[in-house]
């Protein structure tokens, strides 16, 4: 029982304490929206340390705090999803997220980027990305082709680099080239989780979809 006192006591004293920094700094008005009237602001004017002290082993004959649940539970559940969000970022930079992925999702800089992957100890390969070769563009297709189900996109890409084994700073362009080409020829996209099961093909610099053909520019399906 005496500890639960000396507890209310010493949060009572650090109200009180911000009380009067406040009213130090002549901020009146935030006083007002703590509940405290005029009245209570000129009588904590002239208060000590000693003052507050005493004062707060006596506040609980005039301070009550209350809890709005509803409204705690709906900060904690944004705290919660803004964690999720920062944790999805870091395990993207983890395997390879290029810059334009990360300002594609959450408009995040080269500076932004840079300070995290210092934070997470990521270190960006210098040079030109890989290029993979047909068997894994084919495994790579299969493979995000079966991870559909996956509703956000970006948790689809970072499964995809789990999965294959490859850097998002690979894995990007190629996923972006597949809905490029399904964009021209009015085919469903990979995003739209749509995609008939097969394998890719290179075109020399591009990558056509299983049963589509080349007619200029444009990759065709099969009529």
């Amino acid at each position: 029982m005496s500890a639960h006192i000396n507890t209310h006591s010493e949060l009572i004293f650090n109200v009180l304490r911000y009380a009067t920094r406040t009213l130090q700094q002549g901020d009146e008005s935030a006083l007002l929206l703590m509940g405290f009237e005029p009245e209570d602001v000129r009588a904590m004017e002239d208060l000590t340390v000693k003052h507050l002290q005493r004062l707060s082993e006596l506040g609980a004959h005039f301070m009550d705090f209350r809890i709005d649940h509803d409204s705690l539970q709906k900060v904690v559940e944004r705290l919660k999803h803004e964690r999720s969000i920062d944790n999805l970022k870091d395990a993207l930079l983890r395997v390879g997220a290029p810059l334009d992925l990360m300002h594609h999702y959450w408009g995040m800089t080269s500076r932004d980027c840079s300070a995290r992957r210092r934070v997470l100890g990521v270190v960006t390969p210098v040079g030109r990305p890989l290029r993979l070769s047909d068997k894994a563009l084919e495994e790579l297709w299969h493979t995000w082709v079966g991870l559909d189900a996956i509703e956000d996109e970006r948790e689809r890409y970072l499964e995809l680099a789990r999965r294959s084994g490859h850097s998002l700073t690979v894995i990007w362009p190629v996923v972006l080239g597949w809905q490029a080409l399904r964009e021209k020829s009015s085919l469903p996209t990979p995003s739209n989780r749509s995609l008939e099961a097969g394998s890719p093909r290179r075109l020399g610099a591009r990558v056509l979809a299983p049963g589509e053909r080349s007619v200029g520019s444009l990759a065709l399906s099969p009529s």
